[in-house]
């Protein structure tokens, strides 16, 4: 099976499609830490970066299909480079069709279903646009 991911509607929103930024969203940021599901803002580098040494904080989810890997993390770092919605976290397949595809997302909830999506690509079902 050869899809595209257009093809399958996994297509993740693109900047400035969010409906509305949910309020605990913190914007404006380039460091962040995650207290329990709660995204906060870091204002500190230095301070941002201890948190950071231990990265087993760091996972949101991982699970292995075959020899396909689907891998969900807390970023910490605003990967659209201070734009708004900030992108925080990051969704990447290893190993099959769809390997290196990654998508990234500002919540922890939106992190989980678009891990729970990328399950579902990789077994080759079909699936929903986040």
């Amino acid at each position: 099976m050869n899809r595209s991911l257009y093809a399958s509607g996994f297509i993740p929103k693109r900047q400035g499609e969010l409906d509305q930024l949910p309020e605990d969203v913190p914007v404006g940021y380039k460091f962040f830490k995650l207290v329990g599901r709660r995204v906060e803002p870091v204002e500190d580098m230095m301070e941002w970066a201890k948190i950071f040494e231990d990265g087993s904080k760091r996972a949101v989810a991982n699970t292995k299909i075959g020899d396909v890997t689907v891998s969900t993390v807390f970023l910490g770092l605003n990967h659209a480079w201070e734009a708004n919605p900030p992108q925080i976290f990051e969704t990447m397949i290893f190993g099959g069709e769809f390997s290196d595809h990654q998508w990234r997302t500002t919540t922890y909830a939106e992190a989980e279903k678009r891990h729970s999506e990328a399950i579902r690509l990789v077994n080759g079902e079909e699936i929903n646009e986040i």
